[in-house]
């Protein structure tokens, strides 16, 4: 057994732009394996910010616990390997990732930008953090407590299969043109 099997796994689905805010969860997870040396971060995604958020792992110690695994096709098949998804971004849109990882059923901690709250409408379904807050607190909140973490989870599922399918976004984005 190794030691990445009792592992608790923390990740996300994202471009490396600035936007996206990695260096915020690098920030706050260098904090988190403070107490929980038991966590792992993964960010799947490749873009300009690799060097610097590469650069960024070194200098908060996090080479053996935080990997940037770079792009991969159908990234999503492997969202079951986290316990908790992460989306830290600065701005956004409605985020698809985080409807995936709904779908997924992993509990989700974002920050409170753009679209994110209508997707996360409730403190049932998910964590909101608002940007230049603490996520580590978040995150340890979330980590002391597996049982509302996988309530957390299902209740999201929930929330996306039934207000997010792509058949009900589809008729309702045709319905604003017609």
């Amino acid at each position: 057994m190794s030691a990445f099997d009792q592992s608790i796994w923390i990740g996300t689905i994202s471009e490396l732009h600035p936007n996206k805010g990695i260096d915020v969860a690098l920030t706050a997870f260098a904090e988190v394996v403070k107490k929980n040396p038991q966590v792992i971060y993964v960010v799947v995604g490749d873009g300009q910010e690799k060097t610097r958020l590469t650069t960024q792992i070194a200098e908060l110690n996090l080479t053996d616990r935080a990997f940037l695994v770079g792009f991969i096709a159908d990234a999503k098949r492997y969202l079951k390997a986290f316990d908790v998804f992460t989306l830290t971004s600065r701005t956004e849109a409605l985020p698809y990732a985080i409807l995936e990882a709904g779908l997924a059923e992993l509990p989700v901690i974002a920050s409170a930008v753009g679209g994110i709250p209508e997707i996360i409408n409730s403190p049932e379904v998910g964590l909101l953090v608002p940007i230049g807050e603490n996520f580590q607190q978040t995150i340890e909140k979330l980590l002391a407590d597996p049982e509302h973490a996988k309530t957390l989870g299902h209740n999201f599922k929930r929330r996306v299969t039934q207000e997010f399918s792509h058949q009900k976004m589809q008729t309702e984005t045709f319905a604003l043109y017609s």
